[in-house]
């Protein structure tokens, strides 16, 4: 099974606890950094945070690197942008008549 991988056109990077990780040929080995460094040049792009729809569009592998490190709500939330959806609209619970 040695190569197998590399010949079909995959790069094999080790991380360091020594587990094969398959990064597509873009070369890249998706952490939450390079994510936000990828988010960040679609943002300036758009003027705006992406919906996933719009990620999808503008980059599908970077789309599934968000999805799985946490989804676009944690991006958000570590990237300082607010919430998509506040059902409480800059009120507290208690302030909403949320009980």
């Amino acid at each position: 099974m040695d190569g197998f991988f590399e010949n079909l056109g995959f790069i094999i990077a080790k991380n360091h606890s020594f587990n094969a990780e398959i990064v597509a040929t873009t070369g890249f080995v998706w952490n939450e950094s390079l994510i936000c460094e990828k988010l960040d040049i679609i943002i300036k792009k758009l003027g705006k945070f992406p919906s996933i729809n719009t990620l999808k569009h503008e980059s599908s592998p970077l789309a599934s690197a968000v999805s799985k490190f946490g989804g676009l709500s944690y991006f958000r939330e570590i990237m300082g942008h607010p919430a998509k959806f506040n059902p409480f609209k800059g009120k507290t619970k208690e302030e909403s008549g949320f009980r």
